[in-house]
């Protein structure tokens, strides 16, 4: 049995097929806390919880993920959280214009092995 802690990771993502695919990819190496909306992302934060790295989709609805991004950026706490965020074709313009917190932009569809990528790089920056 491995005893090693696992890193955790907060995967805001309102696809509920892709949380389960994420999940699916990622359990052996890491706890995923997974969330549907903005609000239950930054509710997890709130409460103290504070995650290795954060995967962010940009379709949440409920708050617009740019100002999900804002509020966990102008946190002290929580500003220094890596994150990956996950975007459509469309959303390409916004690269440039996320904050540095933002430490990549994958967009949707994605290789998972690629996303697991840049989940270790993350992780080992550290």
């Amino acid at each position: 049995m491995n005893t090693a802690i696992k890193p955790s990771l907060l995967l805001i993502e309102k696809d509920e097929g892709l949380r389960q695919l994420l999940a699916l990819l990622l359990h052996e190496e890491h706890n995923l806390i997974a969330r549907s909306s903005s609000l239950a992302g930054l509710q997890y934060l709130y409460e103290g919880q504070l995650p290795q790295l954060m995967i962010v989709d940009l379709n949440v609805e409920d708050i617009p993920a740019l100002e999900l991004i804002q509020q966990i950026n102008s946190n002290g706490l929580l500003r220094d959280i890596p994150m990956i965020v996950l975007g459509k074709p469309n959303h390409k313009y916004l690269e440039n214009k996320l904050p540095k917190q933002v430490s990549d932009f994958i967009i949707k569809p994605f290789d998972p092995d690629k996303l697991k990528q840049k989940i270790k790089q993350q992780l080992a920056i550290l």
